[in-house]
């Protein structure tokens, strides 16, 4: 690991571990790693609050985090990712999200969240796309409660 800027920067290793990026070409990685940084938190740590604003969106690099929604919770596991839709819709957290082991987080923020995208645009599709299937999931959930 490299120090940047008093964050530890996750290798090219670290990040092909996250299948959400591992067919990404080498200079996306390249790029993507310079973006990241890394993000360690112990079982029950809250990672991003309902309805505060979303500067940065996270990938899972190892561990589980709970997704805590109305009425239910919903696990995800290493190669996930969570905070997107803040950022895609340029709006408020739309669920609370608290680690259940030992995590470790790859933190992208927004202005390098919108570079990503804007140089890489099969990761941005596919960000929209899960981002979109999210939305219709969780609209489908409001209705039915």
């Amino acid at each position: 690991m490299k120090k940047k800027s008093g964050h530890l920067i996750p290798t090219a290793e670290l990040v092909r571990k996250v299948p959400f990026f591992s067919n990404l070409a080498p200079d996306a990685v390249v790029d993507l790693t310079s973006m990241l940084r890394r993000l360690e938190l112990p079982p029950r740590a809250t990672v991003v609050e309902k309805d505060a604003p979303g500067d940065c969106m996270y990938f899972i690099a190892s561990g589980e985090v709970e997704v805590e929604l109305p009425g239910r919770k919903i696990p995800l596991t290493q190669g996930s990712f969570f905070g997107e839709l803040a950022l895609l819709s340029n709006s408020v957290r739309t669920a609370t999200v608290v680690t259940r082991t030992d995590t470790t987080l790859l933190v992208l923020d927004l202005v390098a969240f919108r570079t990503l995208m804007a140089r890489h645009h099969d990761l941005a599709a596919a960000i929209d796309l899960e981002a979109r299937r999210r939305t219709r999931e969780n609209l489908q959930r409001s209705k039915a409660q």
